[in-house]
């Protein structure tokens, strides 16, 4: 989960709670099954801040265009006469006429997340935003996981495993993790825990620094 002007798990909406979790954990394995996309539409991010449903068509579009992701990443379509092009890595769309860009995101559950983030085109550098906020996006996503192998670490008094998650969280937290994402997942309150809960001093340390 992300701040309103970011994505969850790249661009997927809504939050991280346990029955979100159980509910996109089903949506992906009923895609696994079908092969249809799950269920939602996809959204444009407006000039007042409001996420905006795309048209039906779009949003079919842009749902064909993800599944072919890692193969080709930007989709060309026209709509109402205006030539749009969409990067489903990055989750932005131009309107090709005004240069114009928007960020997208799925209002539902996507099938899959991307494992890294795009790099910035030297000719195209006003993509750095989107990047960075694909960037946001991942670093959720890992530290979600890594909360969960930490709580389990703890659980199972695996100190070497508390230290290696800890070790995880620390380094996105100098990266790109943002202050909303430590929130939900009560970072803090977890490292306070590992703390605690442990009499090795490495571990400790770590802990404390987060």
């Amino acid at each position: 989960v992300l701040d309103d002007s970011g994505f969850q798990l790249l661009a997927s909406q809504p939050s991280s709670t346990a029955k979100n979790l159980e509910e996109k954990i089903l949506a992906r394995s009923l895609f696994e099954e079908t092969g249809l996309f799950p269920e939602g539409c996809w959204q444009v991010l407006c000039p007042s801040g409001l996420w905006v449903d795309v048209s039906e068509q779009e949003s079919t579009e842009l749902c064909g265009a993800y599944l072919s992701v890692f193969e080709q990443a930007t989709v060309r379509y026209e709509l109402d006469g205006i030539a749009y092009e969409s990067d489903l890595r990055l989750l932005r769309r131009i309107d090709t006429s005004t240069c114009r860009r928007q960020a997208l995101r799925y209002n539902g559950v996507l099938p899959f997340d991307l494992e890294e983030a795009p790099e910035v085109a030297s000719e195209d550098p006003e993509d750095g935003p989107f990047v960075a906020r694909i960037r946001a996006a991942l670093a959720s996503v890992q530290a979600e996981q890594a909360c969960t192998c930490l709580n389990d670490a703890l659980e199972q008094q695996d100190n070497l495993a508390v230290l290696t998650q800890l070790e995880v969280l620390l380094t996105l937290l100098d990266t790109s993790l943002t202050y909303q994402c430590c929130s939900e997942l009560r970072l803090g309150k977890l490292a306070g825990r590992a703390s605690k809960d442990t009499e090795d001093e490495t571990v400790r340390g770590v802990a404390t620094t987060i």
